[in-house]
């Protein structure tokens, strides 16, 4: 059907040749949409199993009280973090930036972004489970 849509008004001198530059083309159109990614593709899934194991599930927090307790207490772990590591933290898990961007970032190489921001989780787990949270 896209084919018979792009023929132009008077009939090209080579109709094979027409058909099949434009079919490659289609195709190779629906190849590139198929397979491009999108901003964060599968990132966000990947934040959120990193973040599973600090943060309890939904079905663990019971009302809106707790939660605002939780929040209360993650924005107050964020809060004590000295600023390059808190600026690590928020472009991972509030911007949801990949470990390679926030390295071109910040300055500073994948290899230590990854284990600072592994860092960060460990110390975080720590804290909500010392807060009775965990």
């Amino acid at each position: 059907m896209r084919l018979w849509e792009r023929i132009p008004p008077e009939r090209p001198d080579n109709l094979a040749g027409f058909a099949a530059k434009t079919t490659k083309f289609i195709c190779l159109n629906r190849y590139t949409m198929e397979h491009t990614q999108k901003r964060g593709a599968n990132e966000t899934t990947l934040i959120l199993d990193e973040l599973s194991e600090c943060i309890p599930s939904g079905a663990n927090v019971e009302g809106s009280f707790e939660r605002k307790e939780l929040i209360a207490a993650i924005n107050a772990f964020v809060s004590g973090l000295p600023q390059k590591k808190r600026n690590m933290f928020i472009l991972r898990y509030w911007y949801r930036m990949s470990v390679k961007d926030i390295s071109k970032r910040i300055g500073i190489s994948e290899n230590s972004i990854s284990v600072n921001i592994l860092r960060i989780r460990k110390k975080l787990t720590e804290n909500l489970k010392r807060r009775g949270m965990l």
